[in-house]
């Protein structure tokens, strides 16, 4: 704006400033790019008054940007901007053009597409609880072949089965058919109460294999072999000679 205004680059320093201030007055005024307030036209004094510095100075600043053109008098007498307001009307002008065609072009949309029936749509959360419904299903009508007896044939017993599978499944070592029949039968002789505990300890203790809770379990690790009770009762502890400093 500056060096495009031969007129401006006429001007002292001094209007320079100024007008630099009044822009800024003329972009926040109720019309943008005029000096206007409630509909009323500010005039050159009050102009001057609302500048910072020397009022006296500011008027003659005012007058100067006056005369040379850079600042322009409306007929009603208030004081604008020309490129200010001409920016103005133009935003002004796209924006309403905007408008129409937005709402050309949602009308035209319409006439297209008329409106659709509404369609019910099946979230996938139905589908992912059916299919897991499914396989619970399929995993109880396996488990019920291997059976010989109804004695494990309950909710109870299928909840603690589903348990060990998934246990099977963390530590990387999954059921066979082999072994699901063998434990199966030797679950039916121990009866569904019995099966389940011995169940949830094996579990617990992160075991392969399916053993029963007893007294010493608490010194027996995942993996270690619990000794026979006496079998080194017999032998004699043998103390190291203590070692005295040379």
């Amino acid at each position: 704006m500056w060096l495009q205004d031969p007129e401006l680059c006429r001007c002292s320093a001094a209007a320079r400033g100024v007008w630099i201030d009044i822009l800024c007055l003329m972009f926040q005024s109720d019309e943008r790019g005029v000096l206007v307030s409630c509909g009323e036209a500010w005039t050159v004094e009050e102009t001057a008054r609302a500048l910072r510095g020397d009022s006296g100075a500011c008027l003659s600043s005012v007058k100067e940007l006056l005369e040379r053109g850079v600042m322009r008098r409306r007929n009603d007498g208030a004081l604008y901007c020309a490129r200010m307001v001409r920016d103005r009307e133009q935003s002004d002008a796209k924006a309403q053009s905007g408008r129409k065609g937005g709402l050309a072009k949602a009308k035209q949309k319409a006439s297209k597409h008329p409106s659709k029936p509404l369609t019910v749509i099946v979230t996938s959360q139905s589908n992912s609880s059916r299919k897991e419904k499914e396989v619970q299903e399929e995993r109880a009508r396996t488990l019920y072949e291997h059976m010989q007896s109804d004695v494990l044939k309950t909710d109870a017993f299928r909840d603690a089965w589903s348990d060990w599978e998934n246990h099977r499944k963390e530590i990387k070592k999954p059921l066979t058919k082999t072994s699901v029949k063998r434990q199966i039968r030797l679950l039916e002789s121990w009866g569904e109460r019995r099966g389940i505990a011995a169940i949830h300890h094996t579990i617990l203790k992160g075991w392969t294999g399916i053993r029963e809770p007893d007294g010493n379990d608490e010194f027996a690790g995942p993996g270690r072999v619990k000794s026979e009770p006496g079998k080194y009762d017999n032998l004699k502890v043998i103390h190291a000679p203590a070692k005295h400093p040379s």
